[in-house]
């Protein structure tokens, strides 16, 4: 829901772990999309059970075709025209509560013929950053593969945002409803890391 205002507010009032957006769909009494899941890369790919959905009541659907979510068309643009201006994007990470990991693409295939060629920089980047965490408050980060460690699935926005570039996941906390503290570590540690 991070892209989501109707979802995030929805998580606010209602539901604390929905995930979807809160877009009505046609021929449908459910509510919502994975944007997570909706990214316009691999779309077809299907990963392993229950990662994700053709059924709109799934929490995980991924939507009718490949980047319909009013917030997937507003964030890629915005992607292509930052790509495309003089800096382009230099880094992208994507962020969230559970776990302690730094992960790198892909989320689709552990394949080696599929993995970018920016996968030895990436994996520098997160052992630099798995170290400035460590050095600033002492909790460790395992840094490895998306597929590799977590179930196959489809989180497009990492390709999205992958040409030259350096993503890094990071998962923090303990599971998704982190307390504010651990929020606030997490905060804390990506700041010794920027900085460093």
């Amino acid at each position: 829901t991070d892209m989501s205002m109707t979802g995030f507010a929805y998580t606010q009032t209602t539901n604390r772990l929905w995930r979807k957006n809160r877009q009505p769909r046609r021929n449908t009494t459910c509510i919502g999309t994975d944007n997570n899941r909706n990214w316009n890369y691999q779309w077809y790919f299907e990963p392993a059970e229950g990662s994700v959905s053709p059924d709109p009541c799934s929490e995980s659907f991924k939507g009718r075709c490949p980047g319909d979510t009013p917030e997937n068309v507003a964030v890629s643009a915005l992607s292509r025209k930052l790509a495309e201006g003089p800096h382009g994007i230099r880094s992208y990470i994507d962020w969230h509560s559970y776990s302690q990991l730094i992960l790198t693409p892909w989320g689709w295939s552990c394949d080696a013929a599929d993995l970018p060629a920016t996968l030895p920089r990436m994996r520098e980047v997160g052992q630099g950053t798995a170290a400035a965490i460590k050095a600033s408050s002492g909790r460790n980060y395992t840094v490895d593969g998306l597929g590799g460690l977590v179930r196959l699935a489809r989180l497009g926005d990492v390709p999205l945002h992958l040409d030259g570039v350096v993503p890094r996941h990071l998962a923090r906390g303990r599971g998704f409803l982190a307390p504010l503290l651990a929020l606030l570590t997490g905060a804390s540690e990506n700041a010794a890391n920027e900085a460093g």
